[in-house]
């Protein structure tokens, strides 16, 4: 008798969870079904519609019959325009140094997959999706350090991070940070990028929200530093609301790793569609549209971001504002039971049994915190939105 087909699947792919967002999501759905109208503060994809000039551009490849193979790595008609649009922050690339991938994700998996088995290193809280989906894919061995609350600001201390990254292969880092919203400052940058250059740590960093930034505040990419042994993930997903297009790049200036990535890239999909390549180049390229789009997105954001303090910060006066991206991460350990095990399903159940879906912090690594994404919710439902979430945690601090 032969042996269960389970038997021979490989452990890379039934190590693979499923997002507790997306859960949460799906579990939504079905309550929304039956009638319910749920405020939906969980999961980070964007309300906002596609800017017209985008998807023009979509319309326009498909009518030129630009529907055949992808170049490997990527049109060269979007590589021009990736590069030129490096090129106006001081970034100067060649068509090597860049490789046109299916998302963010992409290039976040095929990073992992090249170091396949080795050590990561990253700050906590941390994106789910790494610890559920592509580092067990990769079988990394993930460790993190915790970014510490320093006079109302997050930061890491860098004799801590030294002791750390020294012990690591690969340094994974996120600015603007999902799921606190902060900005890494310039000097933090530049330490980060010091160590590991130091230690001999190649950094990935994983830039998509590298656009939304309130307050004046600056991103500081990695790209910024010399350094060969950098990867940076960019997407389009965020930048400008098109989640679905699934595009975004890679850049290095290390050509080895993009010769590496290009050949990954058309192995497991051929290539971004054509059209979106189109797309995202003429995304890039006209500077007019495109920053009036930025200067859009930001007010729009930072308004929502503003009610959404303006509720919460009178029941959770260390909530750190969010500096970038578009998440709250509060702390709710003074409202959760003391002797509770399951701090994410008490809080999940909470907060939907009131008709607010939340992304419970364990999942990002922080137990008793809590995620709130104002991405796809209006002015006006993120203030209501707001308004609710502080009510109930004011009853459970008077139980």
């Amino acid at each position: 008798m032969g042996e269960n087909i389970r038997d021979k699947f490989h452990h890379t792919f039934t190590d693979i969870g499923l997002s507790s967002i997306v859960a949460i999501s799906e579990e939504i759905g079905r309550l929304e079904k039956n009638g319910r109208k749920i405020i939906k503060f969980q999961r980070g994809d964007l309300d906002l519609d596609t800017i017209n000039y985008v998807k023009e551009a979509i319309k326009d490849s498909l009518d030129a019959g630009r529907t055949n193979y992808p170049k490997s790595g990527g049109e060269p008609s979007f590589k021009e325009a990736a590069i030129e649009y490096h090129a106006e922050s001081g970034i100067y690339l060649s068509k090597e140094n860049l490789v046109c991938v299916h998302g963010g994700q992409e290039g976040l998996q095929l990073s992992s997959g090249l170091f396949r088995g080795k050590k990561f290193l990253g700050f906590s809280p941390y994106w789910p999706c790494l610890t559920t989906n592509i580092f067990p894919y990769a079988e990394i061995d993930f460790s993190s350090l915790e970014l510490e609350l320093i006079d109302g600001k997050l930061t890491f201390d860098a004799n801590k991070l030294e002791d750390k990254i020294k012990q690591t292969d690969i340094f994974y880092h996120n600015s603007p940070h999902n799921p606190t919203g902060k900005v890494f400052t310039p000097d933090e940058s530049l330490t980060i990028n010091y160590l590991a250059k130091k230690h001999g740590v190649l950094i990935l960093s994983d830039e998509p929200y590298d656009k939304i930034v309130y307050d004046g505040a600056k991103h500081t990419s990695m790209l910024k530093f010399e350094n060969e042994n950098t990867i940076t993930v960019l997407s389009g997903s965020k930048s400008f609301a098109a989640t679905g297009l699934r595009v975004g790049h890679v850049v290095s200036n290390n050509e080895e790793i993009i010769k590496l990535f290009t050949q990954a890239n058309y192995s497991q999909t051929a290539g971004v569609a054509t059209p979106i390549q189109d797309a995202y180049a003429t995304a890039l390229g006209n500077k007019e549209k495109r920053e009036r789009w930025f200067k859009e997105l930001r007010s729009e954001l930072q308004e929502r971001r503003d009610v959404l303090y303006e509720e919460l910060h009178p029941v959770f006066p260390n909530l750190i504002k969010p500096e970038g991206a578009f998440y709250a991460f509060p702390n709710c350990e003074d409202f959760i039971p003391k002797d509770l095990i399951d701090k994410d399903k008490y809080l999940k159940d909470l907060f939907l049994d009131n008709d607010v879906g939340i992304a419970p912090g364990g999942t990002f690594g922080k137990p008793g915190y809590m995620r709130i994404s104002f991405s796809a919710t209006s002015v006006e439902e993120t203030r209501i939105g707001g308004k609710k979430i502080a009510e109930i945690v004011k009853k459970q601090l008077a139980i």
